[in-house]
């Protein structure tokens, strides 16, 4: 769950357009570098939510990136939801304005 890969598939989620023709604001802008890490960055009608790096080390498949869900806004219950699926990318947005992030 706390894997690049893993992370990539919430990331790809949070940026989905459009579900059932409907357009669903925020979107995901990967940053890659040359320095010593890439950045996934979360924009919501144009105000940044979240932005994190993760190292080019990272990408090995055994690295584990705990520090992400908080990154996000997230309890790691939150962030599991994300994951697994039950939280859509509408729910996202919903549980971030609640707390004043967008």
């Amino acid at each position: 769950m706390f894997r690049i890969d893993d992370i990539n598939k919430c990331m790809k989620k949070l940026n989905t357009p459009v579900k059932e023709g409907k357009k669903i604001p925020g979107e995901i802008e990967y940053i890659e570098n040359r320095g010593k890490e890439n950045r996934f960055v979360y924009r919501y009608k144009g105000k940044t939510v979240f932005s994190f790096g993760v190292t080019r080390g990272s990408n090995k498949k055994e690295t584990l990136l705990y520090y992400v869900p908080k990154q996000m806004g997230l309890t790691t219950p939150e962030y599991r939801k994300l994951y697994e699926c039950p939280m859509s990318k509408e729910d996202y947005n919903s549980l971030m304005s609640q707390r004043g992030n967008l």
